[in-house]
């Protein structure tokens, strides 16, 4: 299970995946690794 500071800095990411414009959501596209993304996936933060 995270912890709060975890839990927090994935509700910071997501809030700013959501409310940024197209070049910032880009950008960290480009700087997630495929592990990063497949954790994301597996703990279902993205659908």
């Amino acid at each position: 299970m995270a912890d709060n500071s975890s839990l927090f800095d994935m509700r910071e990411l997501f809030a700013m995946l959501f409310s940024a414009d197209s070049s910032e959501r880009a950008e960290w596209l480009e700087r997630i690794t495929p592990a990063e993304l497949e954790w994301y996936y597996e703990q279902q933060y993205i659908h």
